[in-house]
């Protein structure tokens, strides 16, 4: 099974460097039979990229090892669940696992578009063939998991090395295929944009083609990005959920480039405008999924993370593919400027375009200001020869009075008018949520956050000036049906909504993140989170006051010793938990047990220990405590206040819930439509086909 595993991987690296030849001649040539052959050729990488992967999880299951992978990153105590994301836990499991998803995708696609004779979907599929050849190649001559274990090393084997302890935990086994899942997604919107230059499209028809495959990736990136947030929370006891760790920013750096698109292509829709700059933002998004990928895969000496993968083998081919992307991105956009030139311009600064616009600006800025952030330690290193690192600070200095910025505009963009809005408009629109958000930071400013608190203020006035226009957009929508069709405000609200799912679901989408927002700011370290560190002995006390939450208290009661045991009853982790009772006001309220972990490979604990943090979630806030042991008579524990960081949690669920919701919207706007060279009229390829 392991050799015909790995004889599939060789069979897709084959199969999809014919499907980039057949594909390329069938579509410029006008062959229509080599088209189809490409497609399935297309279609077969995914066939083989899945028998592939079947014959890695099964091996895993199984503790095979005779493969080095599997001796790495499984043991036998482990159970069947973490066996089975082991797969994605190592280098080369999760290069091929981006090969199975991008092939996945690359299936559908091709499958549900197989009888359109529009050349710009076997144009699309040839750009993600290119993008599948890449990894096959990568998984088949660098990174093959079927490498078999020396046998003078497997005959000591008694059991693996086991699965990474911080990977243990239910989140790591849906946080990865979902980010994983945004970032190989898309492929195919970058395959449309490249179909569209090399084809000479004028129109802008192509982003409705493509509508439904910018969605789902930024859906799941979004989704992606927040389990890695709660995972982060839960697991490595930092306090709070992003630490702009680099690998945490490498998964954001493309959800920025995406939501700018996302916003840009309704211009380009609605107005014929921005043209240039909406594949400007496609080509860098993709771009930036690669980029990611190569960060926490390259190598990259000076970038330190908790969760970055070690593999300098790889640096050159990431970057050789990354300067082919640059390269035959830039050229084919500088060859179609003259039809990619705007028939409209701006009529005015107050108008929706401008807007949007603004919105794009700062989503790019706070994703330069993020990658720069980043990669200064490399880009320091090469320039003067020394390492400079910039922390958390300049991350909270550059992008939170960004992020305020963009509220603002989150709540001013999708109201105002298109082409230009007169005086008399934009009073009517936003008099009122500018009356209640200046109200909302009053009351804030009586209750006692100080002036010097700016962010705190803004942040209340951008959030209530925010919320209140878009909720006016749903009482408005509902009042104007149930006036036409006469029936009750509920009703309308509910057929307003379900009737223009498109434009309603970017408002919960935007809902979401003024609720994400509130929650971040509230359990910043610069916002309202409060810690503090003791060590303590048993018996001994320790309080923490904070304004939203009122002030709690913890008892070190003692240490308990846990053993968890796996499906078959061996143990599988040892586990050393501070019980802390957790009092308010004298009452007391819950026990919180912060451990550290040490999982038993080969019958003995692991020298690899890891943090097990334990919180109390409350209306307002979650108490939130990590233990260590430095001695025999005590233990260190810090304790977290962190105020409303429950919405975190929620402004994310609703997003992704938003964004989903969107998709579910089928209805095709027709902006202009597909216009083809004469030279790659459709007509020929379908008279062929017939």
């Amino acid at each position: 099974m392991t050799s015909f595993s790995e004889l599939a991987l060789y069979f897709a690296f084959a199969a999809g460097c014919y499907a980039i030849l057949a594909l390329g001649f069938g579509v410029f040539g006008r062959k229509a039979r080599l088209v189809e052959s490409g497609k399935n050729a297309v279609m077969g990488m995914c066939a083989l990229a899945a028998v592939a992967s079947i014959g890695l999880w099964r091996a895993l299951l199984a503790s095979d090892f005779s493969l080095e992978y599997v001796a790495a990153h499984s043991n036998r105590t482990l159970s069947p669940f973490y066996k089975f994301s082991s797969f994605w836990s190592g280098m080369e499991g999760s290069l091929l696992f981006w090969l199975l998803l991008v092939s996945i995708y690359a299936f559908i696609f091709v499958f549900r578009n197989r009888k359109n004779p529009d050349p710009i979907y076997p144009t699309t599929s040839m750009v993600v063939a290119i993008v599948q050849t890449f990894f096959a190649g990568l998984v088949c001559f660098a990174a093959n998991p079927f490498k078999a274990t020396d046998p003078q090393i497997l005959s000591q084997i008694v059991d693996g090395q086991g699965l990474n302890t911080l990977l243990q935990d239910p989140a790591m086994v849906i946080h990865p295929p979902c980010l994983y899942a945004g970032y190989v997604g898309w492929a195919i919107p970058f395959g449309f944009g490249i179909a569209v230059l090399m084809l000479g499209r004028r129109g802008s028809y192509w982003i409705e083609q493509a509508r439904l495959w910018i969605l789902v990736p930024w859906v799941f990136l979004t989704a992606g990005v927040s389990l890695g947030g709660w995972w982060a929370y839960k697991e490595l006891g930092w306090g709070g959920w992003w630490a702009w760790d680099p690998v945490e920013n490498a998964s954001i750096f493309p959800w920025f480039a995406a939501s700018a698109f996302l916003h840009s292509i309704m211009i380009q829709q609605r107005r014929d405008m921005l043209k240039v700059w909406n594949m400007v933002l496609l080509l860098l998004t993709f771009f930036l999924t690669i980029f990611g990928t190569f960060l926490t895969r390259g190598g990259l000496k000076n970038l330190v993370s908790v969760h970055s993968f070690t593999g300098a083998r790889f640096a050159y081919a990431f970057s050789a593919f990354m300067v082919f992307i640059l390269i035959g991105g830039v050229a084919l956009l500088i060859a179609r400027l003259p039809i990619l030139r705007s028939r409209n311009r701006f009529d005015s600064v107050a108008s929706r375009e401008v807007a949007f616009l603004l919105n794009n600006l700062v989503l790019l800025c706070i994703c330069i200001a993020t990658i720069a952030g980043t990669v200064w330690p490399v880009i320091s290193v090469a320039v003067v020869g020394r390492e400079i690192t910039v922390g958390e600070r300049f991350f909270n200095q550059v992008n939170v009075p960004l992020g305020l910025v963009l509220l603002l505009l989150m709540g001013i963009g999708p109201v105002i008018p298109w082409r230009k809005a007169s005086p008399a408009a934009l009073r009517r629109i936003f008099l009122v949520p500018v009356i209640v958000g200046v109200a909302a930071t009053a009351a804030v400013l009586a209750a006692g956050v100080p002036l010097e608190n700016w962010k705190t203020l803004l942040l209340v006035f951008g959030a209530t000036f925010t919320l209140l226009i878009t909720l006016n957009e749903f009482r408005k929508g509902a009042k104007v049906r149930s006036e036409q069709m006469g029936i009750g405000f509920l009703p309308a609200l509910a057929s307003t909504v379900f009737l223009n799912r498109r434009r309603y679901g970017g408002y919960i989408v935007h809902i979401g993140v003024v609720i994400a927002f509130v929650g971040f700011l509230g359990s910043h370290k610069e916002g309202y989170q409060q810690t503090r560190p003791q060590f303590m002995k048993e018996g001994d006390e320790m309080s923490l006051s904070s304004g939203l939450m009122g002030t709690y208290t913890v008892r070190y009661v003692g240490t308990e010793i846990e053993y968890d045991r796996n499906d078959r009853g061996e143990i599988h982790s040892v586990s050393s938990a501070a019980r802390l009772l957790l009092t308010k006001n004298g009452m007391p309220v819950n026990y919180l047990l912060p451990a550290k972990s040490r999982y038993v490979v080969a019958g003995k604990p692991s020298a690899d220990e890891s943090t097990e943090v334990a919180y109390h979630p409350t209306l307002m806030g979650d108490v939130y405590a990590v233990a260590a042991w430095g001695g025999d008579d005590g233990v260190s524990v810090t304790l977290f206040l962190n105020p409303l960081i429950s919405l975190v949690w929620w402004g994310a669920i609703i997003a992704v819930l938003g964004g989903i919701f969107c998709l579910t919207d089928r209805r095709r706007v027709i902006s202009s439509p597909p216009v083809a060279r004469p030279s790659r009229d459709t007509s020929e390829l379908a008279g062929a086909r017939a």
